[in-house]
């Protein structure tokens, strides 16, 4: 990925810890989850519909109830393993 388009300077950042699971907080989920939902208010004002920041938003949401709000967004990660019955 760091090759391509998808390098980024988050990317660094982000990768190593999440592959191993170290959730340190550097935005907390939940902050995360309210910054998805005032995208989403202001793409329902404009009529404009964005389906994927709609699923990103109820992947957070998940996590807020799993109890993840505190953590590093990239705990999200811990929501999608849930759902798909494995650990990476």
């Amino acid at each position: 990925m760091r090759a391509g388009s998808g390098g980024s300077a988050m990317l660094d950042l982000k990768a190593g810890p999440t592959r191993a699971h170290d959730f340190s907080t550097l935005l907390k989920l939940e902050h995360m989850l309210k910054d998805l939902r005032l995208c989403l208010d202001e793409t329902q004002a404009a009529g404009v519909p964005f389906p994927a920041a709609a699923t990103a938003r109820d992947l957070y949401a998940a996590g807020m109830g799993r109890g993840l709000g505190d953590r590093d967004f990239a705990a999200v990660l811990e929501v999608l393993e849930g759902l798909a019955g494995v650990r990476l």
